[in-house]
């Protein structure tokens, strides 16, 4: 009577072991889960870089690309009036908000007042048909 026990060779129950964790990283990886597990991640802002620096050099762009729209419609609906901007101004992590009228917002553009956000870019001139431009 020979009674040998059969089992696993422990380097095969370590592979095994270093397939599922790696397994577990990739998933965490691909959907984002790694600011959940450790609390690290990306600042919630605008932009690529999501400075303020960014956004204007946005914002420039915009401007020169909508004061060549052939109506005031067009422009009206160009990014440069249409673009929302979101930032943390003062990098705590939370995107800043302002507050209207009782109403927090926390969408900013590109001509907002210099005063709400800091980019405040001024898009004034005389479209090809004569009309002034204007976002409101």
């Amino acid at each position: 009577m020979s009674n040998k026990a059969q089992g696993l060779p422990l380097t095969t129950i370590a592979i095994a072991i270093l397939v599922i964790l790696t397994l577990v990283v990739v998933a965490l990886f691909v959907t984002g889960g790694f600011s959940k597990v450790f609390g690290v991640g990306a600042k919630v802002t605008s932009g690529g870089a999501g400075s303020v620096d960014a956004d204007r050099a946005a914002c420039q762009s915009l401007c020169a690309q909508a004061l060549n729209s052939p109506t005031l419609v067009l422009f009206k609906n160009s990014g440069y009036c249409k673009k929302v901007l979101k930032a943390d101004l003062n990098l705590d992590g939370k995107i800043d908000a302002t507050v209207t009228e009782g109403v927090t917002e926390n969408n900013f553009r590109c001509w907002d007042a210099a005063s709400t956000y800091p980019v405040g870019i001024t898009c004034l001139g005389t479209l090809p048909n004569g009309e002034v431009s204007s976002c409101i």
